[in-house]
């Protein structure tokens, strides 16, 4: 289909104005939309790091617990005890630390 050699009507001209803002507004919604995942992928990180530190400050905490000995009781703690709870929390290091490994 050929067209004659005249300029654009006003209503041609209005439309292509508009596919082009369209397609202008269409790249700068994709450029959000990466930089609002590189954001989030940005915070995943500072929270799965948050994360392990909160998981190395429990495991610490129930280490020296353990050593220590729980104080709710007026009896000293068996040895017995103690054993199990350094068991109970080596077994939990172990999995953590061997967990990250992977």
């Amino acid at each position: 289909m050929h067209r004659p050699n005249h300029p654009l009507t006003a209503l041609e001209a209005r439309k292509q104005l508009l596919v082009l803002e369209a397609e202008i507004q269409r790249q700068q919604v994709c450029s959000d939309i990466d930089t609002l995942a590189e954001q989030v992928r940005g915070m995943t990180h500072k929270v799965a790091s948050f994360g392990s530190m909160a998981s190395v400050a429990t495991l610490a905490a129930g280490g020296i617990a353990a050593l220590r000995g729980s104080r709710k009781t007026t009896s000293p703690p068996s040895k017995l005890s103690r054993v199990i709870s350094l068991a109970r929390w080596g077994i939990s290091a172990w999995l953590m630390f061997r967990n990250k490994d992977r």
